[in-house]
């Protein structure tokens, strides 16, 4: 049985999906998976509000009658399932957002993205016989981390390293329910903001709507802004007295 906050997640998830929904067999996931589905719908949701056109596809491109979300990660041209994606078109970039797929980065290795939101016209020169997509194709890309208590400092370490690994894409995001200062420090350390490198703008907010202004830039521009671009470490839950910041504020 799926927890309460699990419960909670879903039903918020099944409103933002609209007109599909998720694979019954999805509720059994575990709850960062959920999570990560969450963060993914509130971006679908956001792209809607602001007047983009919105569809839900498979690599087949037949309409899929339920959303099925990777439990695990893969390649984009998967051969064991029809994996949804949603297809976000406007008029300067169509995009496609995606869950659960693999990159080559720089060196060559592949790394799973949570949520990753790619050009339309990569997802379709995706096959079989060319399934992994590199650094150069990604326009953005999300880590979601879902914890029951504050974040450890080597989700920072490891997320300044995939950073590094897709560092041509126009934004990175750290995104999780939960916050840790030493994290926020280390970032702003290591990108900082007017160089060649990735700066960090730290948000709290109980509401999707700076994130995915962004995340909606992106995918209406899909020009590589060499030195303008953002890591973002955001919460998308209520702050409470064990999560105060001490006023650290980009």
């Amino acid at each position: 049985m799926p927890s309460s906050e699990a419960k909670k997640l879903i039903e918020e998830l099944r409103k933002n999906l609209l007109t599909i929904q998720p694979n019954p067999a999805f509720e059994k996931s575990n709850i960062g998976n959920i999570y990560t589905a969450f963060i993914f719908s509130h971006i679908v949701a956001a792209a809607r509000d602001n007047g983009l056109s919105i569809k839900y596809e498979q690599l087949n491109k037949n309409a899929p009658s339920t959303f099925i979300f990777r439990n695990a990660p893969g390649r984009l041209h998967s051969t064991r399932h029809q994996y949804t994606y949603a297809r976000i078109t406007s008029t300067e970039q169509p995009c496609d957002l995606h869950i659960g797929v693999r990159f080559k980065g720089k060196s060559g290795v592949l790394h799973e993205c949570d949520i990753s939101l790619i050009p339309q016209s990569d997802t379709d020169g995706c096959t079989h016989t060319n399934p992994y997509l590199t650094y150069k194709n990604l326009s953005l890309f999300i880590e979601c981390k879902y914890r029951t208590t504050n974040l450890s400092l080597d989700i920072g370490r490891s997320f300044i390293g995939l950073a590094t690994e897709f560092s041509e894409s126009n934004i990175g995001i750290l995104c999780s329910n939960k916050y840790n200062a030493s994290i926020y420090d280390l970032l702003k350390y290591y990108y900082k903001p007017n160089s060649n490198n990735i700066s960090l703008k730290h948000m709290e907010t109980n509401s999707d709507s700076k994130l995915l202004s962004d995340i909606l830039s992106c995918s209406k521009n899909n020009e590589k802004r060499k030195n303008d671009n953002d890591i973002r470490l955001i919460r998308l839950s209520q702050k409470n007295k064990s999560d105060t910041l001490n006023g650290i504020q980009e």
